[in-house]
This record gives C-alpha cells, sequence and structure tokens, in this order.
C-alpha cells in the first residue's frame, strides 16, 4: 500500500510540474507551440490512417499494421488531449484522495 501511495503521488507530481512548466512557456512565449504540434500532428496522423484503411485498397498485411499503428494513435490523442485540455480539478481530486488515504494508513 506504501508503494502505491508513492507512486500514485509521483504520477501527480509529475503531472502537476508538466502543466507548471507549459504555464511558464505561455508566459515566456505567448503560445505552446510544442503542446499545438503535438496535438495536430496525433490527430493528423491518425485521420490519414483512417482515410487509408477506408478510402484505399490496402493490402491485407498492410492493412493489419494500419490498424495497430490507428489503435496506437488513438491512445496517443487520447493522452495529448488528456493533458492538454484535462482538468486541474481531477488532479486536485486524486492528490485528496492520496492525502486521505495517507491519513488511514
Amino acid at each position: 500500500m506504501a508503494n502505491e501511495s508513492e507512486t500514485i503521488k509521483a504520477f501527480l507530481a509529475d503531472t502537476q510540474s508538466a502543466r507548471v512548466r507549459d504555464i511558464e512557456i505561455i508566459k515566456a512565449i505567448g503560445k505552446n507551440r510544442r503542446g499545438d504540434i503535438l496535438a495536430y500532428t496525433a490527430v493528423g496522423s491518425m485521420a490519414l490512417c483512417i482515410l487509408l484503411l477506408f478510402v484505399f485498397d490496402v493490402p491485407a498485411q498492410s492493412r493489419d499494421l494500419l490498424l495497430v499503428v490507428l489503435g496506437a494513435l488513438v491512445t496517443i490523442v487520447k493522452d495529448v488531449f488528456g493533458f492538454e485540455f484535462g482538468s486541474s480539478k481531477d488532479s486536485q481530486r486524486n492528490a485528496q484522495a492520496v492525502a486521505d488515504m495517507l491519513k488511514q494508513g
């Protein structure tokens, strides 16, 4: 249980420090180009895979590979948007849950 709570604490600290870094980038530069490029690239790649699968006649072996790549890209897009547009309210709720768990243990 102690290892699990340490892992959760490390995850929350990592997420928080990454968001603080993004806020500092926006303050310094005015726009977070890294996040924009990452989001557009992930969504564009996913759209290209879907286009290749449904519009063009792709051989079976290539189709299987495209489906695997599409699955990976869906996960990447979910993670990118979860980070870029995620709620800090969820992060606060998780931090409170860890604090409550530590008080009980």
